[in-house]
Order: structure tokens, then sequence, then C-alpha cells
């Protein structure tokens, strides 16, 4: 059984420990702040309370979960902590007149500015945008002391003396000026398919180009190229873009895109539908294979032994009645290498090996 002498003495040592080692448990996010490029941050902790012994500091940390940076307190703190603050601030919040002196330097983009999570040791995190943080470089997120709630409020910043005050950092600087569009063409007219490069000769911030080729074709490129395939007139239009705001330069019926003529006409032989130079039992033969059998024929011209635009079985009828029923020669071209008297059909001739 423990003597009465020894429970005293036990909970005069807890006591006595109680009060001489220091905690940091206490303290608490009170105030984040930046501007809208992270170059002027800063992070307030605080204790809502009168405890005054709150110092144990050494190797507690503050980090963001989005950026990764962590600043780890280099030592314990010395003096009450009753309803202290401490500002953990960057060199450029330092640097602004009329800011109470940071009791710890941050780096510089410490927090993002679009989301974050920002965690202090074990004891506290704040997750943001619920409010969003600004950056105005006026209002920041502060904790209402009252409700527990997070708020926007004006930055009222202080350190660890009891020094405060409130900065404006200004706001994030205007946009540039809308951009002016405008372009050149290398070539604006030709048989298709026709190659084209336009070149961006825009002025101004750039951020973004969109090329309308005519053809509901587009193009995010400074420069791109362009073939267009089909004969017509097109109407081209760039669309560069910065944040603040775009133009249009828009150059109407500006390629003009033509179809390439038609080859030159092939010189053959109607009836010699076998292009070996004459025409005899072969001919309606190598026609009724290519009518039957699938044969190949590279002049069907020569196959329309009666010339109506067509190649059927008359046509092998006509030249067998020819040959052997003293019917009517083929028409002309006939006997001679020639062209087609009587054109506007569908048949070509892609290649006659008989004519030179």
């Amino acid at each position: 059984m423990i003597r009465v002498t020894q429970l005293i003495l036990f909970v005069c040592l807890f006591t006595i420990g109680s009060s001489v080692f220091a905690g940091g448990h206490l303290w608490d996010i009170n105030e984040l702040y930046s501007n809208f490029d992270g170059t002027i941050q800063f992070v307030e902790l605080h204790v809502a309370s009168s405890a005054s012994n709150e110092t144990g500091m050494a190797t507690k940390w503050i980090r963001s979960t989005e950026t990764g940076a962590e600043f780890v307190f280099p030592g314990n703190l010395s003096g009450s902590t009753a309803f202290a603050h401490l500002l953990i601030a960057t060199q450029g919040f330092a640097n602004l007149p009329g800011a109470p002196t940071p009791d710890y330097i941050l780096p510089d983009n410490f927090m993002a500015t679009s989301g974050d999570t920002i965690t202090w040791f074990i004891y506290d995190d704040w997750t943001y945008p619920a409010p969003a943080l600004p950056i105005d470089g006026v209002m920041s997120i502060q904790k209402d002391l009252g409700t527990g709630q997070l708020i926007l409020a004006a930055n009222t910043p202080t350190n660890f003396s009891g020094a405060t005050g409130s900065v404006d950092a200004g706001g994030p600087p205007p946009p540039p000026p809308a951009p002016t569009a405008s372009f050149s063409i290398d070539i604006t007219s030709g048989e298709a398919p026709l190659a084209v490069v336009f070149t961006d000769t825009s002025t101004g911030v750039i951020d973004s180009w969109s090329w309308d080729y005519g053809d509901s074709n587009g193009s995010s490129s400074q420069s791109p190229s362009y073939t267009y395939n089909d004969a017509g007139t097109y109407t081209v239009t760039l669309t560069v873009t910065n944040t603040g705001g775009s133009d249009a330069s828009i150059c109407t019926g500006c390629i003009t895109v033509t179809d390439p003529p038609p080859p030159p006409a092939i010189d053959f032989v109607r009836g010699d539908t076998n292009q070996d130079g004459g025409i005899d039992i072969t001919d309606p033969i190598f026609m009724l294979t290519y009518l039957f059998a699938s044969g190949p024929a590279g002049c069907l011209l020569a196959l329309d032994g009666n010339d109506d635009n067509n190649v059927d079985l008359a046509d092998a009828i006509y030249l067998l009645t020819y040959l052997f029923g003293n019917g009517p020669d083929p028409a002309s071209p006939n006997p001679d290498c020639g062209q087609d008297l009587t054109p506007g059909g569908t048949l070509d001739c892609a290649a006659f090996d008989a004519c030179p």
C-alpha cells in the first residue's frame, strides 16, 4: 500500500512538473495572408487563453500540403504566452512599411494561392478555398474567436511582442491590353492541293492563337501551314488572345483554289482491246474475259467497239460481226491511233501501250 506521504510527494512532483515543463499545444492558426504572387505572405499563430507557458516550440513545424514547403521552429520561446501571437512571414512582408516585425521568416510562395491545406504540427490545420485565400493585398483568412469559424477580414498581423498593424500589398497588376491580330500568307491562289504558310504578325502579349482556314479546320499554332485539297474561295481568320482580351484579323476570300487541269487524253485504237496493235479474235475474247471473268482492262475506250459510251456484251458482238460477218468497222480512232471524237461519256483510257 502506498503511504500517505508517498502519495503527497507524487502529487507535488506532478504539480511541479506540469508547471516547469513547457508545452505548445494551445497555439492555433489564427490568420493566413498572401498577395497575388505569393511573395508577401504570413501565417499567424495565437494562444486564445491565459496559458503562459506554451513556449515549447523547438522542432515543431508549419507545413503546406500543396507546395510541400515546411517551416520548423528553431527553438523554444522565452516569455509569457498568455493571449500571445506568433508572426511567421516572408521577407517581402517584413520589407513593407508599417508591417510588424516577423518573429520568423518564411520562404516566398510558402502557401499556394489557389488552394492549400496549412498544418500546424499535430494541433491545427486550415484548408482553403473554404473560404478562398484573398490575394488583393488587404484581406486575409482569420478565425472568429467568438464562433471558431473562418472569415475574411482586413489583415491584422501581430507578433510575439504584441506589435500589430495592417498592410496593403496591392492587388494583382492590371491585365495587359488586348493584342492586335494580323497575319500574312505566302501563297493566295493556285491549283489543289494548295499548300499555304500563314505567318503571324500580331502585336502585343499573346497567350494563344486560333486559326480558322475557312473550311472548319483550326489550329492553335503561331505560324501554321495548311493544305487546301478542294477548289473554292476561302476566308481565313486569326484570333489572338491574352488575359486582357482578344482580337481577330479576317481575310475575306483571300485564298482561291482551282481544280488541276485534266490529264492529257491518251491516243488509242478502238476495238484493239488487248492493245497488241491489231484487231482479231483475241480482242472479243479479251472483252468477254473483262465482262464475265474480271479480266483487266487499261483502256475502256478501246473496248467500246460500237462507240455508245458503254462497255457491254454488245461491244463483243459488234467486234465479232466486224471480224466474221462483214459488219461495220469500229468507230474512229481506227485503224490508226488517235483521240476519241465523241467525248463526254464516263469511259476513260489510263494507258494504251500500242500507241506511242
